[in-house]
This record gives structure tokens, C-alpha cells and sequence, in this order.
């Protein structure tokens, strides 16, 4: 057991020594993750006591999203200095927590999907992490079923389409020139949508591996 032990030792440092080896390369990479949502809250117009989230006009009332969990996908390319550029598709699972006072609920799904553009500012150096900070630009869409139990029995069954700008930091460990781990946290900032009345911000962790070719 110390045999290996000091050998796995050896070869950490010697891969840690050799890092300043690992090249940036202007290439095209893919890459997947999981993602972690973390929940928000958000004022939507409503008729009471029975109406639809979308295509209603009606008193303001407020909704609050659970944090949900998905995964994305994406394709970059490196420009081998200190830009990256990605294009991505993100899907998230979530549902409501309450929804004007109403917290009890007969269905109760919010599907996220999500399509977007991101710039990615890397500060490269000799070792294996590189950090980074990056924002971007897309369109989310909501595709909302719930049906709210009790008096009111409102009732959501739409597809809510909206822009949405995203923005944070991360790192990437490179595990070869072809493979690294990619860790991120992205804030997205939605500030319009049809009869949402307040910005929406939400915040996510992103975890995931970048493969080159």
C-alpha cells in the first residue's frame, strides 16, 4: 500500500511539473456537463381565480421556481490566445413552489430548455488551471404545466419564450492537451418575457469536460 501510494505521489508531481508542457491549441473542442439551478422568485400576470401565464392580462400576482437540476452541451472553439467562443444547449427540470399563496399542487412540471452564445476571457498561465471569466446571450424557454390545487385552481399550461443574458467565472483543469474538467458559476439575467412583470435572476453552477479535436 505505501509502494503505491508513493508512486500515485510521483506521478501527481510529475504531472503537476509538466504542466507548462500542455499547449493551448487553436482548435474546436465539445464538451458536457451537469448543472445545478438554484431557485428565484418572480411576479407573472393572472386573472383570479382561474388563469393562464401567457396570453392573459389580469392582477400581478407572485410565483417562486425550486432549484432544479439538468445538463448541458456545447461546441466551442479556442483561439489559442485568451478567448474562447461557445455555443450551447441547456436543459433544466424544476417545478413551483408556490404560486400565489398556493404551495399545494395536482401538476406541477417546468421544463427549461435553453439555447445561447458565450465569450469566455481565460488568464493563461504555467500550471494546469486556467481561470476564466465569460458572458453571453440566448433565448430560454419554459415549458410550463401546472395545475394548482384549491379555490383559486390556477392553472399554467404554456410555453414561455424569453431572451436571457448570462455572466460569471470558472476554471478548467487540464487533464491532458485533449482533456479537461470544466468548472463554472453562471448568474442569467432574464429581463423580459410575455406577462413575466419583474426580472428574473438565477444562479447555477456548471460542472462538466471539455474533449478537443
Amino acid at each position: 500500500m505505501l509502494v503505491r501510494f508513493i508512486i500515485m505521489a510521483v506521478m501527481l508531481v510529475a504531472s503537476n511539473a509538466n504542466a507548462a508542457d500542455i499547449k493551448k491549441n487553436e482548435q474546436f473542442y465539445l464538451g458536457a456537463a451537469f448543472s445545478y439551478m438554484g431557485g428565484s422568485e418572480f411576479d407573472y400576470n393572472s386573472p383570479a381565480p382561474t388563469g393562464a401565464l401567457v396570453g392573459f392580462a389580469g392582477a400581478t400576482e407572485e410565483a417562486e421556481a425550486d432549484g432544479g437540476a439538468g445538463g448541458a452541451i456545447r461546441i466551442g472553439y479556442d483561439f489559442k490566445g485568451f478567448l474562447r467562443a461557445e455555443a450551447e444547449y441547456s436543459y433544466h427540470s424544476t417545478e413551483l413552489e408556490r404560486a400565489n399563496g398556493i404551495t399545494t399542487f395536482n401538476k406541477n412540471d417546468v421544463n427549461l430548455h435553453s439555447i445561447g452564445l458565450t465569450l469566455i476571457g481565460e488568464y493563461n498561465n504555467s500550471s494546469r488551471f486556467t481561470p476564466y471569466v465569460h458572458a453571453g446571450a440566448g433565448v430560454v424557454i419554459a415549458d410550463i404545466d401546472v395545475q394548482a390545487t384549491g379555490a383559486a385552481e390556477e392553472t399554467f399550461s404554456e410555453a414561455v419564450v424569453a431572451p436571457a443574458i448570462s455572466f460569471g467565472a470558472g476554471s478548467t483543469y487540464a487533464i491532458t492537451s485533449m482533456f479537461e474538467l470544466d468548472l463554472r458559476y453562471r448568474a442569467a439575467v432574464i429581463p423580459t418575457a410575455e406577462d413575466l412583470e419583474s426580472t428574473m435572476l438565477v444562479h447555477g453552477v456548471v460542472a462538466g469536460v471539455n474533449i478537443k479535436f
